[in-house]
């Protein structure tokens, strides 16, 4: 799906209130960085003030965010990695035992969103989601998906209540490497993305950041 550029310069969203919880206060307007290549724009005028979601290509170590998200595999044979986690420093991945459990989707299952206490600038959520061709019986793919996604803007909520909010989100494709339709991740992770930024009183901006080249066609 397109999304139209708008035509006017980015607003000034006001004051950001302090990220408690964060043990720092952030500015209010975006900085870019030249490692992320902007794909789209899109500005949201909403009753909390003006947003701004945007569609990036690079790695998400480079994004610029308060708090960065990205996925992992849910196997309980293996620890978590992949190529988000080697991003940011941890080529072999990590122990289970280094994320701490915020929104768990299931009793006894590993699915769901935790926190990566060790990493503070940016704060790190971690998505733990199967990926397709590991799912059993007739399972909907795409309700998995919407499921994970689901979690991890319901994790956002959660941390609002806790007075730690994020004023700016970097978010991987979720779950990218893990066999789901492109477009329809997009359109889920988009979604979600938009909802939270008209609804939340924290957020200024989420990036959707495109990391492997080959469904580029699809965000651009």
């Amino acid at each position: 799906p397109h999304i139209p550029r708008q035509g006017h310069p980015l607003a000034s969203p006001g004051k950001v209130p302090p990220e408690r919880g964060c043990g720092r206060t952030r500015a209010s307007q975006p900085r870019y960085t030249p490692l992320v290549r902007e794909l789209n724009t899109q500005g949201l005028d909403t009753p909390r003030g003006y947003r701004v979601l945007r569609l990036l290509q690079g790695s998400i170590a480079d994004a610029n965010a308060d708090l960065v998200v990205i996925s992992t595999h849910a196997s309980k044979s293996y620890r978590p990695s992949g190529a988000a986690l080697r991003s940011l420093g941890y080529p072999e991945g990590l122990e289970p035992e280094r994320l701490t459990p915020v929104f768990l989707l299931e009793p006894n299952e590993l699915m769901g969103t935790y926190l990566l206490p060790e990493r503070e600038d940016p704060a790190t959520l971690v998505l733990r989601i199967p990926g397709r061709d590991n799912l059993r019986g007739d399972v909907d793919e795409l309700e998995v998906y919407e499921r994970g996604a689901w979690a991890v803007y319901s994790a956002l909520a959660a941390l609002e209540l806790r007075d730690r909010g994020f004023a700016r989100v970097a978010s991987t494709v979720l779950g990218g490497q893990r066999g789901f339709d492109p477009r329809e991740t997009l359109r889920v992770l988009m979604h979600h993305a938009q909802r939270w930024l008209e609804h939340s009183r924290y957020p200024r901006q989420v990036d959707l950041v495109l990391h492997e080249p080959e469904h580029l066609d699809v965000w651009a």
